[in-house]
């Protein structure tokens, strides 16, 4: 394989089926070995790869201002540009961080450090990712309601009228602590009127970390949220996402859907519904909330 343009997806394919322990991680994120021992691509990721082997090869046979692409597939432009910086100073444009982004997204990290190991100078480094993300508000703080970025989402596409969905899915715990915002996840967060409490695992005492090891429920469920303007041309908007014990009942449910509908009120939206699965507390709180065969509690819901 003399250059990039040259490789197919087959001899990437054939690359991994090579018994390497080093490859291992990459392997399990990017496909399957069947019982038979052979090596097998999940669809997504394998149409990832073509597309970006099919850009590399427009970008190949293609010219930027009348000047081709060299054999390392960086623009002579580029390499001057970078010629007297240091590694951790070369400039990536915008579309190029976009492009790096989503594969960080759709690929994952192993799948986007083994395409940025391989072709050099082409996609930026994992931190630069990570701070993209932070610029743009991509990063979801756990129990954090996003109703400011739901508000410039409605009003990029002039519909204030949205749909909130709520759904959950077993997790594996596990306890993991975050630098940036010195919040230690995995926990779950009382509820407070319903809704769970951030930043509240946040602290520098040995001791309460310790006894929060010892008492606290860890999040078996992973929670999701999710806004949905009337406009079908408008993507889905994850309003919140968190961790929990899945221990609560219909009122704590009822009191969610208040706080949301509150919420969005302010920011000039109006939630004309909810939808959820078929637990039970949830049925139960539609009952309520529509007083069908059953009525609310003699307590004020706020």
């Amino acid at each position: 394989m003399s250059s990039l343009s040259s490789i197919t997806i087959d001899q990437i394919i054939e690359i991994l089926t090579i018994n390497i322990i080093d490859l291992s991680h990459l392997k399990k994120s990017l496909g399957f070995v069947m019982t038979d021992g052979k090596f097998h691509l999940r669809f997504g990721h394998r149409n990832l790869l073509e597309r970006l082997l099919i850009l590399v090869k427009s970008m190949k046979n293609s010219s930027i201002k009348n000047v081709h692409l060299s054999n390392n597939f960086v623009s002579m432009d580029q390499q001057h540009f970078s010629k007297f910086r240091k590694k951790n100073k070369y400039r990536y444009g915008d579309q190029i961080q976009e492009f790096a982004l989503l594969i960080f997204i759709f690929g994952g990290l192993h799948c986007y450090e083994f395409l940025r190991l391989h072709l050099p100078l082409t996609l930026s480094h994992i931190t630069n990712l990570e701070l993209l993300i932070r610029n743009q508000e991509l990063k979801i703080i756990e129990c954090n309601f996003r109703f400011n970025l739901l508000k410039e989402r409605s009003q990029s596409t002039n519909c204030n009228y949205i749909f909130v969905a709520e759904d959950a899915t077993r997790s594996i715990s596990c306890i993991d602590y975050d630098a940036q915002s010195n919040l230690f996840l995995g926990f779950s967060s009382p509820l407070v009127s319903g809704v769970l409490q951030s930043n509240f695992f946040q602290t520098e005492n040995f001791n309460v970390l310790k006894s929060w090891l010892d008492e606290t429920d860890t999040s078996k469920f992973i929670n999701l949220h999710m806004a949905k303007s009337l406009k079908s041309s408008a993507p889905p908007f994850i309003l919140c996402a968190y961790g929990s014990n899945n221990k609560f009942e219909e009122i704590d449910v009822l009191k969610r859907w208040l706080f949301i509908y509150n919420e969005s009120l302010i920011q000039g939206l109006r939630v004309i519904g909810f939808s959820t699965d078929g637990d039970s507390r949830y049925l139960r709180a539609m009952r309520l909330n529509y007083r069908f065969f059953g009525e609310l509690p003699s307590l004020n819901l706020f």
